[in-house]
């Protein structure tokens, strides 16, 4: 009916106007192209990311927006932590609090990253060795966004958001607890082929994590109980959505079962000159269950702006 009357107003307009009809249908569907361009224009992709190189004693926090964006202390830092969700357009500002190392510097760096990725210095700092003379010392960054130019945001939850992330944890749950590892990866596969364009470094540390997770989901000893979904919690982390349960509880906990040490141990014996000690390690059993304390959600571009599950903003 709608398409009808839709169309019954394009005759009469073309009457009007001394248009065909069929030409306002094209002139129609060309503006309706072109505002769609502009909204893909709007939010293409990009992300901001804090990158350390060299050592500290330890760097305490990398506080934006009065967020710690490390999570905890580190010496050193192999992977880009994301800030997209936490810049603004106009001034930010990065404060660091640390502990210089005696002997090493510390290059601390922001990136403005588009599909590639391609990368852009926005702001550095070189912390000297032994700046802080084994005190407690803190400098800041400053780094101006223009307009338009954010990363994507989460800026509130509504109901119907925390609905869609809970239905996305049900569907998680059920996979895991009919040991489906290929529809677990396939969960992921969304959210880590975008993030992939503009931090693939990140996306390639959690694919490692997520195969360790599939091979304990694929053993089917592993049980999980009925769902319950008390005491579920919501925090906004940049541009992802924290789902955990109060009172550090884990999201989900498995029975514990005992599995060949020789599953898990062949990066270790690849690295260990004492064979014979490895191959006896390789013979023993350890207990194994599977524990989620977290999970991480975000809108999708590529699923019209529907929930999918994500790696953490600081993996």
């Amino acid at each position: 009916m709608k398409m009808q009357a839709n169309r019954s107003f394009l005759i009469a307009l073309s009457l009007i106007c001394c248009l065909p009809a069929q030409a306002l249908e094209s002139e129609l569907a060309q503006v309706k192209t072109a505002e769609a361009s502009a909204v893909d224009a709007k939010i293409s992709p990009r992300a901001y990311v804090l990158k350390v190189k060299g050592r500290a004693l330890p760097l305490k926090a990398a506080t934006i927006d009065g967020v710690n964006v490390l999570g905890s202390p580190i010496v050193t830092l192999s992977l880009p932590v994301n800030l997209s969700g936490y810049v603004k357009k106009g001034l930010n500002e990065l404060v660091l609090d640390y502990v210089s190392d005696p002997k090493s510097d510390l290059l601390v760096t922001i990136e403005r990253r588009t599909p590639g990725p391609k990368s852009e210095e926005v702001a550095k700092i070189t912390i000297p060795a032994g700046d802080s003379k084994g005190e407690i010392a803190q400098k800041k960054i400053s780094f101006n966004i223009a307009a338009d130019e954010e990363g994507r945001q989460i800026k509130e939850l509504t109901e119907s958001d925390k609905k869609a992330i809970i239905s996305e944890f049900e569907n998680y749950y059920q996979i895991v607890k009919e040991h489906r590892a290929d529809k677990l990866k396939a969960l992921y596969k969304t959210a880590l082929d975008e993030e992939r364009k503009l931090c693939p470094e990140s996306v390639q540390f959690f694919e490692k994590v997520l195969n360790r997770e599939s091979q304990v989901v694929r053993n089917t000893m592993i049980q999980l109980p009925e769902i319950n979904k008390e005491g579920l919690s919501f925090k906004i982390e940049g541009n992802r959505v924290r789902l955990f349960r109060e009172n550090n509880k884990p999201l989900l906990v498995s029975n514990e079962i005992d599995v060949a040490a020789s599953s898990v141990m062949f990066e270790i014996e690849k690295k260990s000159k004492n064979k014979a000690a490895s191959k006896e390690a390789k013979k023993s059993q350890i207990k194994e269950k599977l524990v989620r304390f977290n999970l991480y959600f975000t809108k999708s571009q590529n699923a019209r702006e529907n929930w999918v599950l994500t790696l953490p903003p600081n993996v």
